[in-house]
């Protein structure tokens, strides 16, 4: 059974969690103005606001990453969280060989896999098919 507790409306605070984007964003921006290739992430320098948990820090940040398609890396080693340049090498010179997630070819469409014209042979997919059952059980009584 679910109990709930009357509350007075000046009593609730008027105070909520910031959005993913404003944590992320200043951590990114501060590492990049490092120009360091790898480095860790100093939790106590955080602004007083920022009392998100290690996974929580660590999921925002990549989310973000991923959603702006920033050549960063974010990992986790005993309890700390570290950021790495993926166009960088470790010496500072660029990496000639990195390539963003974003510039691979494009997936095919489901059209192309359905009909085989994708690769020039039969279709890998069949369509479904559709049953009419009221005939399929005739025929089985005929």
């Amino acid at each position: 059974m679910v109990k709930f507790v009357p509350v007075d409306p000046s009593e609730i605070p008027n105070f909520h969690q910031g959005r993913r984007g404003r944590v992320a964003y200043p951590i990114i921006k501060a590492f990049m103005e490092s120009n360091a290739v790898v480095a860790k992430l100093d939790r106590s320098s955080l602004a007083e606001g920022t009392n998100r948990s290690l996974m929580s820090l660590t999921t925002g940040l990549s989310t973000y990453i991923k959603n702006h398609d920033l050549a960063l890396k974010v990992f986790q080693r005993e309890g700390e969280i570290y950021l790495a340049r993926l166009d960088l090498n470790a010496d500072g010179t660029p990496n000639l060989d990195y390539k963003s997630p974003q510039q691979e070819p494009p997936l095919m469409k489901l059209e192309e896999v359905l009909n085989g014209s994708a690769t020039g042979s039969e279709p890998k997919v069949q369509p479904p098919r559709v049953h009419d059952n009221a005939t399929d059980f005739t025929e089985a009584e005929g």
